[in-house]
């Protein structure tokens, strides 16, 4: 499969530049700074549609990090730029997309970026040796914990309040350069955190916690992917996965949902609600044989965390032999969830990307939006396909 570095040039020559559409982005990977906006990387000076930027298609990648409304309407400040065709990349399913599309007139080409990813920087996995044992009962890696990643705090705290801190390996970077201070979270009056969940946090959390293996005090960052970071994946039984999208109800998931997977270990997914069921919905089985997951439907967010927490205090109540019987009894779902991954997802998430962008082409040209045909009979959207299963 492709590389992330090569994703999008890809898909530029195989699938924009073709049709003559214009390529938009955000590029340092993950920024939505209007500072790193650049029209146009892939485009020539010029194409068929006359000079660049003057009703020229456009497609405008917003797909690396969950929707904001800030994200796609700043575009609108760039004057020149006027669209005869425009699509939105994305990678999410929200209410606020919605809104988004309706309110500026994007087609909705969706696809699982960060499934490209996870296959990409998780290749290796499939050669590691998975008899490894575990030293804890779980494991829980958190860098981020302000802002919108604030319930990561709460989350241990929690951990530490319920006595279980010490049965699992716990990060939680504190003085991380690129966040806000913890002192200002819970300050903040806009914070996201609850009143009740600043004071557990103010009593239970007051320092970093690194997991120093092999020099390794990562959070851990996902495209750094080696022997050291997959042994650390296995030292813990469950995994406790903090994905990035917490408050905000959408179906969004990253990579940090495939560690688990690539580890060959179950997980409990600390996600904005309905996010498990979204995971299900790409074929992959979760845990409910041994743990209730009915916390993925609770709305509130302390309550939804609280009933996580719940599970993995009962998960630390059982005894080595107990853990090491549930072990076994999951080992079907463990296998079937690694081989799905490294097989039949790669085939879904090409064959969702290839077949929305056809949709939304197909959508512009039987509305002619520019009196334009499409050269369709020139464009074979199944050897796309094969190209990227290769």
């Amino acid at each position: 499969m492709i590389s992330l570095e090569n994703f999008y040039y890809f898909l530029h020559k195989r699938l924009l530049e073709p049709l003559g559409v214009q390529d938009i982005m955000y590029h340092k990977f993950g920024s939505t700074s209007l500072d790193d906006l650049v029209i146009g990387r892939y485009t020539p000076r010029r194409s068929r549609y006359g000079p660049m930027m003057a009703k020229v298609p456009s497609c405008f990648y917003c797909d690396q990090e969950p929707l904001t409304e800030k994200m796609v309407y700043q575009l609108d400040g760039f004057d020149a730029v006027r669209w005869s065709f425009k699509m939105l990349a994305n990678s999410e399913h929200s209410a606020l997309k919605d809104k988004i599309l309706q309110d500026t007139g994007y087609l909705d080409w969706y696809y699982f970026f960060h499934g490209f990813a996870a296959l990409d920087w998780f290749h290796d996995g499939q050669y590691f040796d998975h008899d490894i044992p575990w030293s804890k009962s779980y494991i829980s890696l958190n860098r981020l914990c302000t802002n919108d990643r604030s319930y990561r705090l709460n989350l241990v705290a929690r951990f530490s309040a319920s006595g279980i801190l010490d049965q699992g390996h716990v990060s939680l970077h504190l003085d991380t350069a690129d966040q806000g201070s913890v002192q200002q979270e819970l300050t903040d009056e806009n914070s996201r955190l609850s009143d009740a969940s600043k004071k557990l946090i103010a009593t239970h959390v007051d320092r970093s916690l690194y997991l120093d293996h092999w020099g390794n005090t990562s959070g851990n960052i996902s495209a750094d992917f080696g022997d050291q970071e997959f042994e650390l994946w296995k030292s813990g039984l469950w995994h406790v996965v903090t994905e990035t999208v917490f408050y905000h109800h959408k179906q969004h998931l990253t990579e940090k949902i495939f560690k688990p997977i690539v580890a060959q270990r179950p997980f409990i997914l600390a996600g904005a609600p309905g996010n498990l069921a979204y995971l299900r919905s790409y074929g992959f089985k979760t845990f409910d044989t041994w743990i209730d997951e009915s916390y993925d439907q609770i709305l509130d967010s302390d309550l939804r965390l609280q009933a996580i927490v719940d599970q993995v205090k009962k998960i630390c109540a059982l005894t080595p032999s107990q853990l090491r019987s549930m072990h076994r009894d999951m080992q079907a779902v463990l296998q079937h969830n690694f081989d799905h991954f490294y097989r039949e997802f790669r085939k879904i998430i090409v064959e969702e990307l290839v077949n929305n962008f056809q949709r939304c082409v197909l959508l512009w040209s039987n509305g002619r939006v520019d009196d334009r045909a499409l050269p369709f009979d020139q464009f074979d959207f199944g050897q796309v396909k094969k190209l990227l299963l290769r």
